[in-house]
């Protein structure tokens, strides 16, 4: 691992304690602590001046101090998505469950957040944060870059959002480049001669990366006029027919989702797979495996066990970023290659 510091993103984690809130409004610490909890014991008025000035300041409760006190679990968020359309994807279930699992190892409770309930934590500035916030990569970065996660120990999980283009948050990212590089060349070590690179997720930053590492080695190796790249959308059945025809072919998805949906089309078409036809995905999913995809995989475990260690070394050396070397890649030979 290796460590850095985040331009404009790690700083100190506000400090500003109710005392300086009772300080700057002239007030007893008893009172600010009355108003910030709600009570009926101060004054509508007072509880407003209150709440204002701690948003001004950016006042946070201590959540570390009040677990020590009460001996409760340290608590981590878990980001998604508001839709939660991130959970039709086998790979995402996969590695979020060995993140739960990497959790309750630790004792450590994990807690789902949505982009609507961030943005009630951001205008409530009474309400306790978790201790960390794991955030998958499909959500819009933008919502982060609010000043109260300046400082703040919070990790991106394959950061996958095209907004993430602009953003350099702490991140545990796949090696989709070096995977997607692996792949290609045992396809052209199977004999392609021709090679049909389907985009199953165009703005999907890490299909971006598979195609880029499939197109590096393909132009390394083998004619450059020889290599076509489409989406998935816009593959036509002739398209796809067309290529098919030619000889020593082979099809890389840049997921198994698509991957799976083109060997469907070209079984109804009579094309054999893999006599006629290479076929390769990107992400070994269950589905894959049971057809005999040829894939590429990653250590699910090993991924959680990045974003969690990583995080808790943030929270123990307080803003240093441990940013983890990406996660390696490797190829699982299956029967359609």
């Amino acid at each position: 691992m290796t460590t850095l510091i985040v331009e404009n993103i790690v700083t100190r984690v506000s400090n500003v304690t109710q005392t300086d809130l009772a300080t700057t409004l002239k007030l007893d610490r008893s009172s600010v602590s009355l108003a910030l909890s709600g009570s009926s014991k101060v004054s509508a008025e007072t509880r407003r001046r209150v709440r204002e000035t701690a948003l001004k300041m950016n006042y946070r409760p201590n959540i570390a101090a009040r677990q020590l006190k009460s001996s409760q679990p340290m608590i981590f968020g878990l980001l998604l998505p508001e839709t939660f359309e991130t959970l039709s994807e086998p790979i995402v279930v996969m590695t979020l469950q060995a993140l739960a699992r990497q959790t309750a190892e630790k004792g450590i409770m994990l807690n789902i957040l949505t982009e609507s309930m961030i943005t009630g934590l951001i205008e409530n500035p009474t309400f306790i944060l978790p201790n960390g916030i794991f955030v998958w990569g499909d959500v819009d970065a933008a919502i982060l870059a609010n000043d109260m996660f300046k400082g703040f120990p919070l990790q991106v999980l394959d950061p996958c959002h095209h907004s993430y283009k602009s953003f350099g948050f702490p991140a545990v990212k796949i090696d989709n480049f070096g995977g997607a590089q692996v792949v290609t060349e045992h396809l052209i070590e199977r004999g392609a001669e021709h090679l049909l690179f389907i985009m199953g997720a165009p703005e999907h930053l890490g299909h971006q990366k598979r195609l880029e590492g499939a197109r590096s080695v393909w132009t390394q190796m083998m004619p450059k006029d020889d290599m076509t790249i489409c989406t998935f959308d816009n593959l036509t059945d002739e398209m796809l027919s067309a290529f098919a025809s030619k000889p020593r072919c082979a099809v890389f998805c840049s997921n198994d989702t698509t991957a799976i949906r083109i060997w469907q089309q070209l079984i109804l078409k009579g094309i054999t797979i893999p006599e006629q036809v290479l076929l390769a995905g990107f992400d070994n999913t269950p589905t894959a495996q049971l057809i005999g995809l040829t894939s590429a995989v990653f250590d699910c475990e090993a991924f959680a066990r990045a974003a969690m260690e990583t995080l808790l070394q943030f929270i123990d050396n307080t803003g240093r970023v441990i940013q983890p070397d990406p996660i390696p890649v490797t190829l699982h030979a299956g029967k359609t290659t």
